[in-house]
């Protein structure tokens, strides 16, 4: 469905964040993204959902595809429209909107009938049972975990085919966490909504997904199944904390990766 290729973006007419990026999000999968602080990550959302000019951010090289048609020089509602959208890091709820008005703006961009919207509402609510205790609350009163939960029901109204979820973790105690990675496994099944998962929380990102790509300063180091990361030493060492080793090291310091020449045409 999405095909990322050869893409770069520069801020501010002179940083230079991704560097010739690619990457794939196959019809129903659930695609792990992983990498460091800064790594560009977020970046490559927002590149695939319009938001980069409103960072000051500009694709300057590359395509981003969704089945098969350009879409990166679209603006952000045409997006949502074809089906893509974007949970954002930190949530960004309207704090002072009620969880019922925020969870209904997911919608705006929809053309349908009332009726329509609020069968939504309640299939939402289905999955977000919490919610419905809540739907007259100022947003900005509810929990972390609440908000988190509230931020993909407002991405789930917009009715997408692809969910590109900006770490969904961030702030959570574990059991919170859990919950709501078991909610977005099941919405993947039960909605048929493909999910690109950016992830600071290694070992549950890869247990979630398929398929996975790393990232660092810019560049795609290493993809494959997820299996086939969870077993990789570096991987391990690297995101995983399976060493016993008291010195991290970087990727750059990898030779394996030195090696592998993956930048795709």
């Amino acid at each position: 469905m999405l095909r990322i290729n050869n893409l770069e973006v520069v801020y501010h007419d002179i940083i230079l964040v991704l560097r010739g990026i690619s990457l794939e999000v196959p019809d129903g999968g659930v695609i792990a993204f992983l990498g460091s602080n800064g790594a560009g990550k977020s970046t490559t959302l927002r590149a695939v959902s319009g938001l980069l000019p409103y960072e000051d951010g500009e694709i300057v090289k590359g395509t981003v595809n969704w089945n098969d048609a350009p879409v990166h020089r679209l603006d952000p509602q045409e997006i949502v429209r074809l089906g893509i959208t974007q949970v954002p890091e930190g949530r960004r709820i309207f704090s002072d909107l009620s969880v019922e008005e925020n969870i209904h703006v997911g919608a705006h961009v929809r053309r349908h009938r009332r009726g329509a919207v609020q069968k939504d509402l309640s299939m939402v609510l289905d999955y977000f049972p919490a919610l419905g205790q809540r739907l007259k609350i100022k947003a900005g009163y509810i929990s972390g975990g609440e908000q988190q939960m509230l931020a993909i029901a407002r991405a789930l109204m917009s009715r997408p085919k692809l969910m590109m979820l900006d770490e969904p973790s961030l702030g959570l105690a574990p059991l919170l966490v859990t919950e709501i990675f078991d909610i977005i496994q099941r919405i993947n099944q039960e909605e048929k909504v493909s999910i690109l998962l950016v992830e600071q929380n290694a070992l549950m990102a890869l247990s979630a997904a398929e398929y996975g790509y790393i990232m660092e300063n810019g560049k795609i180091v290493l993809d494959g199944t997820c299996r086939y990361l969870m077993q990789n030493e570096d991987v391990k060492e690297f995101y995983l904390g399976m060493t016993e080793s008291e010195e991290r090291k970087s990727y750059a310091d990898v030779k394996h990766y030195k090696r592998r020449k993956r930048w795709l045409s």
